[in-house]
């Protein structure tokens, strides 16, 4: 990947999550959640890409701690949403079943990567759904 091209993927990111955060701020949870993810599919494409390339570390690392910052911010809006579902139960039982894939069929994953993905399918449903608890 070209020196030109991975600074283009870095701003693509970049104004993905902007727009992330302005339809948050719009209320629109929703498309937040869905430009917020493409920002991150973009970053760890970057980072794949990047990797042991000088200043890499700083421009990629700066831009993940913004999306944390979001993540939260965007997580924090959905629990805030009206609902009879506890969003914890719901991210348990989901990571509960990523690990089961990392145990039975052998998918390279940590716990916390069970428990991070987890979080993003839960808050993609949260924002999308209303459940009332079984």
């Amino acid at each position: 990947m070209s020196p030109s091209t991975r600074i283009a993927e870095l701003r693509h990111a970049a104004r993905f999550a902007r727009t992330a955060r302005e339809r948050l701020h719009g209320g629109q949870v929703a498309d937040a959640l869905r430009y917020y993810n493409h920002a991150l599919h973009v970053l760890a494409f970057t980072r794949g890409a990047l990797s042991g390339e000088p200043g890499a570390i700083g421009a990629t690392g700066t831009l993940r701690r913004v999306l944390a910052e979001l993540g939260a911010a965007i997580e924090a809006a959905v629990r805030r949403a009206p609902g009879d579902a506890d969003p914890v139960d719901l991210i348990e039982d989901i990571a509960a079943a990523v690990d089961v894939l990392r145990t039975r069929d052998g998918v390279a994953m940590d716990p916390e990567a069970a428990w991070e993905r987890a979080r993003g399918i839960v808050t993609v449903l949260l924002s999308r759904y209303r459940f009332t608890r079984v």
